[in-house]
């Protein structure tokens, strides 16, 4: 390659590098990849002397769902992931003295004798919706290493465009209309459930959806193989990579219940793995991977329980609260049988996620923070997915060309979590190695 070739390639990585983001998993509780994750990478294009200077591509993953996982890791409505029934007399509570909510809610709690008196079915709502998920992620690898370093080197920029949305979103009124508690609350609450909210508490319930970047990274890769001279094992690969994320995509709109953050919620994160694979001599690849994420705190105005009893979507105050994130861990596990037929190669693997238990530390007056910590939405969550794939690598049919290229599509199927949404999810991803 030609000095006045590498100056253009860098340039061309120097710009996407520089514009480049990635999606980092966002905290919303879905299932989705990360652009970077492990089952999105692709052979590395070497003739035994060099590998590509350049990888430029674009992957892709579209999923929609009506159901989602509880805390008790059982399949239910996409929007009971936190409590079955989202109470609107719940809401009432916990008001300071004199406010609107307190002038509100004071006659109509005192008159049916609530929380003292509570039926489970009175001013409770069972909540319907359809989530989907569309990610387009552009990214560029530049390959790189050092004489002195054993091991290669390659470092990532990510560019996803991110549509995300809960749709046909539908309050279903659980009162049962047998006595006169059922019809004081239904005529002076809950038949119009959706203006007393957002006049109490400007509270928007309905449809969301937004589309946007999510948060910038940049994840640096430094892989080695060490060759084994046994009779089924051709050579072992180790792997590390370490990341930084910067909070450029959207955060959760604390106004509209159902809004999601579109990266990791205006919190820095910085993602770290490690990796193990072993080549075999069939053409079989074992692979394990361990990745840890650890999220910065983040300060600001946010939507406070202020008593335990309420329900995480129906929060009509908001107070300014630190979050301390739990540590996120994730594990894959794949099986690769590799050029079985010319450039195409199978994959089959198993991901687990879990990110650990949240903390809110309240800074406004009139909230507790054991009150607020209460929120299911808080504590941890994990989802467990298989994934299926074929990749094509155009190595050899390309291998005098300029540019080769590459092509993958998969398959997820989600078979188990807590407190997330359970996408089946299929897509692709296509790329250009110079």
């Amino acid at each position: 390659m030609t000095t006045c070739l590498k100056r253009k390639i860098y340039i061309i990585f120097f710009i996407f590098f520089v514009s480049g983001s990635n999606l980092m998993c966002s905290y919303a509780p879905v299932n989705f990849n990360k652009p970077y994750d492990v089952n999105y990478w692709m052979n590395d294009w070497y003739n035994g002397k060099k590998r590509e200077l350049l990888k430029i591509g674009c992957s892709a993953e579209y999923g929609t769902t009506k159901k989602s996982r509880n805390y008790s890791g059982d399949s239910v409505d996409l929007l009971s992931l936190y409590q079955n029934t989202q109470s609107s007399l719940a809401m009432l509570l916990g008001a300071d003295s004199g406010s609107d909510i307190d002038n509100f809610g004071k006659d109509l709690l005192d008159d049916i004798n609530y929380p003292e008196v509570d039926d489970s079915y009175r001013g409770n709502f069972k909540v319907y919706a359809r989530y989907h998920e569309l990610d387009c992620n552009l990214f560029t690898q530049l390959n790189f290493h050092f004489e002195s370093i054993p091991g290669k080197f390659d470092i990532t920029a990510y560019a996803p465009i991110r549509y995300m949305a809960i749709k046909n979103v539908n309050w279903v009124d659980q009162t049962r209309g047998v006595s006169s508690a059922d019809d004081m609350v239904q005529a002076d609450l809950t038949n119009n459930l959706a203006t007393n909210v957002m006049t109490l508490g400007d509270l928007n319930i309905g449809d969301w959806s937004k589309t946007g970047l999510g948060d910038l990274a940049f994840i640096l890769r430094w892989y080695h193989d060490f060759i084994q001279y046994k009779r089924n094992i051709d050579k072992v690969r180790l792997t590390g990579r370490l990341g930084v994320t910067v909070p450029t995509g959207a955060k959760k709109n604390e106004d509209i219940t159902f809004s999601q953050p579109l990266g990791y919620d205006g919190s820095v994160s910085v993602p770290i793995t490690f990796g193990l694979d072993i080549y075999f001599k069939c053409k079989l690849r074992f692979g394990l991977e361990l990745e840890l994420t650890s999220i910065f705190d983040d300060t600001r105005v946010r939507r406070l329980k202020t008593n335990a009893n309420q329900t995480d979507y129906l929060l009509l105050q908001k107070g300014e609260a630190r979050k301390s994130y739990g540590t996120t861990w994730k594990f894959n596990l794949c099986l690769v049988y590799e050029h079985f037929l010319g450039g195409l190669s199978g994959r089959f693997a198993y991901q687990y996620f879990r990110h650990n238990d949240d903390d809110l530390h309240v800074k406004s007056q009139g909230f507790s923070d054991d009150i607020v910590n209460t929120a299911q939405s808080l504590k941890d969550r994990t989802f467990h997915n298989f994934i299926f794939q074929l990749n094509y690598d155009f190595f050899k049919e390309a291998k005098r060309s300029v540019i080769k290229p590459q092509l993958c599509v998969f398959y997820k199927l989600p078979v188990a979590g807590r407190r997330s949404f359970m996408s089946h999810t299929i897509g692709g991803e296509i790329a250009f190695n110079f």
